[in-house]
């Protein structure tokens, strides 16, 4: 595991301290790692947006699939940041921002131990 002040660790108020553990001991096989949490009911194939030339509601991605359904529990899981903790290796990030972009490599917590 790499020294503990090569990684930058955030972690929202209440986090698990062994999630927070787990997550650093990861960020040897990564750039980031962060925690994820499954949201189908925010699913981006449920996503509407506003078409600007005729201001009807159309789906919010150009190339959904045409079988799509808009039925939460009929798609595929999707995840999305949910910011109970983070944890990067200082110097993939050599301006102290951790943007994450194509460059970095990113390994996403569901849970541990479940």
């Amino acid at each position: 595991m790499k020294p503990t002040d090569d990684i930058g660790v955030t972690f929202s108020q209440g986090a698990d301290p062994a999630l927070v553990e787990y997550c650093k001991g990861l960020t040897e096989f990564a750039d980031v790692v962060l925690t994820v949490t499954q949201h189908n009911e925010f699913h981006p194939y449920r996503a509407k947006r506003i078409d600007a030339a005729t201001g009807a509601l159309v789906p919010a991605i150009d190339d959904m699939p045409s079988d799509a359904s808009t039925n939460r529990q009929a798609l595929p899981p999707a995840y999305f940041f949910d910011n109970r903790v983070c944890c990067y290796r200082k110097a993939a990030f050599p301006g102290g921002a951790v943007n994450i972009g194509a460059e970095h490599t990113v390994l996403c917590v569901t849970e541990v131990g479940g």
